[in-house]
């Protein structure tokens, strides 16, 4: 039984300081390229505009998102505390730096353990990001804006790194810190190193001589765990039953829920499984008391896997029971395979160029006979000599005339070509709509139309930036229903933005109220004017809100009350706000 030695480098290969410290830098570059927008990115406009009010509550009071429950307080800590002095985008860019070269870091000392060939780190990192971008089922990612799950993933992958060079204690000490950040990134990354904890055989830790740092993983996931229990506190059963249902089945079905994934988005998570599987089996995994390979990393994703499966089965056996379905289904089944099955087939691809490198070519290529030479025991060598009698295969595939090395060599140029290619066609995609992600998402846009979808963010933008300078900082506003930056632009408080679910069950009901009586779908399609005035000024009064912000491109008249923007000297701006009479609305007040 291998002893558990976190004092000694287990690489098997000793990496220049300097030449670690550039593979680091480089990888940073592909995640700039992939990811590096203007901010706001899809979720950052939700996540630090809660931060921001966590450490300043005067800021955007009023605003039912901001004032709900504190899911992600860890996270709060972490980054937050930088909104005291820094505005929102230069923290949006801190943030994704520290996460996104925690990353790189965690990412070329795993790779780097698994495959010890310089540069490499860089490839597996670029195969990474094409697969978790063009392979997710359930629209999960790891490298993206700033948010408390990127934080997690850090640590899951430093995590990672300790597992296959054997230094369990550390795995479960940074699995714990992982789950105070994200409760469910880090929860179900410790039933991932459970799997691969069961999948090293003979070659794992004695249960005993872990023990102690698995007690204090578990104690450091505390802060999490408990934060979100309290979520659900006290509240009583109907309320969490109908929370759970708008939760899963209205808002986040597209995370949540197998039966609402697109065809194709499932196809495709599929065929990266049988990549991973036929990469996997075709490169046998080769393990010493120090070094465990790919085996870990395996049995991890191997777990992840399992958790999706229990997911399609929770809810296609639950079908008729929606109720019961949504309680179990909102703990996020399918993430860690979105995530983690790109990174064991990265993995799995990297490692069978650097298997096929270390071959010797042999002088006859039509020999014929099972693969072997690989070692499972503690003494096998990194790179064992083959056999003439076994060599008429590389990995599975025979060889007709050609060396290992070749076929090594053609497959890294086709994996690089690969990877290239993804991060000049997202460069492209990208660059034909420069809107910063959180607004490409929600805003108006026209496809056949970029300077119409141009002018509509800048027109945003304008409205937004009047509001900051000329509205007080107490005002609240009834919005349009497609946008989920006005608070990051603006700095006002709102009645209901779509993206804002909360996370605690009576704000989520409090939430699909709001949205049942102010966007019903007529309004969603004909915009707040369909409302009608006396109505609209009935759910203000209701809300309290003291203006109004009408989208001119859904709403095809002006309301009959106060206009403050735009001034008739510029009455081009495709967005409107009024400010809400007292009393009621004046029915000869000019359209």
């Amino acid at each position: 039984m291998a002893r558990v030695n976190d004092s000694q480098n287990t690489s098997p290969l000793e990496q220049p300081s300097s030449q670690a410290a550039v593979e680091v830098l480089l990888i940073l570059l592909v995640f700039f390229l992939y990811a590096g927008w203007l901010p706001p990115d899809v979720n950052e406009a939700h996540y630090l505009t809660k931060a921001k009010h966590y450490w300043q509550p005067d800021w955007c009071a009023g605003d039912l998102f901001l004032e709900s429950a504190k899911a992600h307080l860890m996270f709060y800590w972490t980054l937050g505390w930088l909104t005291l002095g820094l505005p929102l985008p230069a923290v949006a860019w801190i943030g994704r730096l520290v996460t996104w070269l925690g990353l790189a870091w965690a990412w070329q000392r795993l790779s780097f353990a698994l495959v010890p060939r310089a540069w490499i780190a860089v490839l597996s990192a670029s195969l990474v990001v094409l697969l978790t971008r063009r392979f997710h089922m359930a629209g999960e990612w790891l490298i993206g804006g700033v948010e408390a799950k990127g934080l997690a993933y850090v640590l899951v992958l430093f995590a990672l790194d300790a597992m296959v060079r054997n230094r369990w204690r550390r795995v479960w000490l940074f699995l714990g810190g992982a789950t105070s950040l994200h409760v469910l990134v880090g929860g179900w990354a410790w039933v991932g190193a459970a799997c691969a904890w069961i999948a090293c055989g003979r070659y794992r830790p004695p249960l005993k001589a872990i023990a102690p740092a698995i007690a204090a993983g578990l104690l450091l996931a505390l802060p999490g765990v408990l934060i979100g229990l309290s979520l659900s506190w006290n509240v009583d059963p109907e309320t969490l039953r109908n929370a759970n249902y708008i939760y899963v089945f209205r808002r986040l079905p597209h995370h949540l829920v197998f039966h609402e994934f697109p065809h194709a988005f499932i196809a495709r998570h599929a065929l990266l499984l049988g990549i991973w599987l036929v990469a996997s089996c075709l490169s046998p995994c080769r393990m010493t008391a120090c070094q465990l390979g790919q085996r870990p990393l395996r049995g991890f994703v191997g777990g992840a896997v399992v958790l999706a499966l229990i997911g399609i089965v929770i809810d296609q056996s639950l079908l008729h029971h929606l109720f019961l379905a949504a309680s179990l289904l909102k703990y996020y089944w399918f993430r860690s395979s979105d995530v983690f099955l790109a990174v064991g087939a990265a993995m799995a691809l990297v490692g069978l160029v650097h298997r096929g490198w270390d071959q010797r070519p042999v002088a006859a290529p039509d020999v014929t006979g099972s693969g072997g030479g690989e070692h499972s025991g503690g003494g096998g060598q990194n790179n064992p000599v083959v056999n003439p009698a076994n060599s008429g295969k590389f990995c599975g595939f025979r060889r007709q005339g050609l060396t290992s090395k070749t076929a090594a060599k053609t497959l890294l140029v086709g994996l690089t070509l690969v990877a290239a290619a993804d991060l000049l066609w997202t460069q492209y995609e990208r660059r034909r709509d420069l809107r910063p992600g959180a607004d490409r998402q929600m805003l108006p846009s026209w496809e056949h139309d970029p300077q119409r979808t141009q002018q509509k963010y800048a027109d945003w933008r304008a409205v937004c930036e009047w509001i900051a300078h000329h509205t007080p900082p107490d005002a609240l506003f009834i919005t349009p229903r497609h946008q989920q930056t006005f608070k990051w632009h603006a700095q006002r408080a709102e009645v209901f933005a779509w993206k804002d679910v909360p996370q605690d069950p009576e704000s989520v009901m409090e939430w699909w109220d709001r949205l049942r009586e102010l966007y019903p779908r007529a309004v969603v399609r004909h915009g707040l004017v369909r409302h009608g005035e006396e109505r609209l000024l009935e759910l203000a009064n209701e809300y309290g809100a003291h203006y109004v912000v009408l989208d001119r491109d859904f709403s095809r008249r002006a309301l009959r009350w106060p206009r403050v923007f735009p001034p008739p000297a510029d009455g081009m701006n495709s967005y409107q706000v009024y400010r809400v009479p007292e009393g009621e609305p004046d029915p000869k007040e000019p359209q």
